[in-house]
């Protein structure tokens, strides 16, 4: 999720990305991802390639991230 924000070969819309993980309403998507990754998804568009090779690193420690970010949408 992180690296489809941050990919400046492959732009996708925020409101796409956050359709293709669960996420129907974009307020309780960019909470949740402010609450895992620590900045707003338009901050992690900014940051381009280096984002996303922290988001990788974020994401192979923390395991399931997509299920963990659906459950927050849920609650």
């Amino acid at each position: 999720m992180f690296e489809a924000l941050s990919d400046p070969i492959q732009p996708l819309a925020m409101a796409q990305v956050a359709e293709r993980h669960g996420f129907t309403v974009w307020s309780s998507f960019s909470r949740a991802f402010k609450s895992r990754f620590g900045m707003t998804p338009g901050e992690a568009r900014g940051q381009g390639v280096m984002a996303a090779a922290r988001a990788s690193a974020l994401q192979a420690s923390a395991g399931a991230l997509p299920d963990w970010l659906r459950a927050l949408d849920a609650a």
